[in-house]
């Protein structure tokens, strides 16, 4: 009997603490929906992507500048190399699809998003593969003219690529583009596009190199399927787009990794909140076990 005050001491404890937490809880949910509701535009296209498994499209009835094809450009993001600097598998697909896209008719100009190139690798390499592989495709009876590819070389990752497009093309006017790359990073790239006002859609380099190349013959990547981790990285990237749009949270990260310094101030506070969120959870979640222990003992 002498143990009940302290029993119930220990289960008001418990009380208490629980009504805190969850008062935390639900107030840091709330908080942490105003930087989504603020960029309602991105985050519409983000939830309709996750949910319908609809492809992001920002690209709708807008005309392309040049209206003999459907599109203006097409964009590809490139998807590293070897250790050799040749393309990887990856690279080469989306090289292929896109190659596949230019003889298709889609646009007249090509984009090919090569990024910095390490030291002591071939910068133009990646434009003699795709230039080969039209030809390929072609069975040798059509070519590209070098002059309708250009090659971006000046981003660190797919989000800085979509400005330098930009930035590129800005002389232009409102271009229409269509990005070629992997299923598991097509919408991330539209998405970060979209987010600076340009009009993107996509298409699957899968789909497009199993119309010419099933069993990947070309590309030399025969069973080639992109690991888990990379699909959870590229849809968590996705989701950041509705606190850091256009990229806001993976470019700080990619530039911190190759020790670059970084240029813009931190986010704002807002969006702190989803990690709160979980650490806030999961020690309720510890404290609660730890306190039920203590009382059942």
């Amino acid at each position: 009997m002498g143990k009940i005050p302290a029993m119930r001491k220990n289960e008001h404890g418990i009380f208490y603490r629980a009504m805190l937490y969850n008062t935390l809880l639900v107030a840091l949910l709330g908080l942490a929906t105003i930087p989504p509701v603020k960029n309602w535009g991105t985050t519409n296209r983000v939830m309709t992507a996750l949910i319908t498994g609809e492809r992001i499209d920002c690209a709708q009835g807008v005309s392309p500048l040049n209206k003999d094809y459907p599109f203006d450009s097409i964009v590809i993001p490139l998807g590293g190399f070897e250790q050799d600097f040749t393309p990887n598998k990856v690279t080469r697909k989306r090289l292929l699809a896109g190659a596949v896209a230019y003889l298709d008719g889609k646009a007249k100009d090509v984009v090919i998003q090569n990024g910095i190139s390490p030291t002591g690798a071939d910068p133009d390499i990646v434009l003699r593969y795709f230039m080969a592989y039209v030809k390929v495709v072609s069975n040798f009876e059509k070519e590209i003219n070098e002059s309708h590819i250009r090659v971006d070389k000046n981003h660190i990752n797919t989000s800085t690529g979509m400005l330098e497009l930009k930035e590129n093309d800005k002389q232009s006017g409102e271009k229409k583009y269509l990005v070629i790359s992997s299923k598991s990073h097509i919408d991330r790239a539209v998405a970060d596009g979209c987010d600076i006002g340009m009009a993107m859609t996509g298409e699957s380099a899968e789909e497009l190199v199993a119309m010419v190349d099933p069993n990947q013959a070309i590309i030399n990547a025969k069973g080639h399927t992109p690991p888990f981790w990379i699909t959870f990285k590229e849809e968590t990237e996705l989701i950041s787009n509705m606190y850091y749009p256009g990229g806001g949270l993976t470019v700080p990260l990619k530039r911190a990794s190759l020790k670059y310094k970084e240029s813009q101030t931190g986010p704002e506070l807002g969006h702190y909140f989803p990690l709160l969120i979980i650490i806030l959870f999961l020690m309720r979640k510890k404290n609660l076990r730890k306190n039920y222990t203590a009382v059942k003992n």
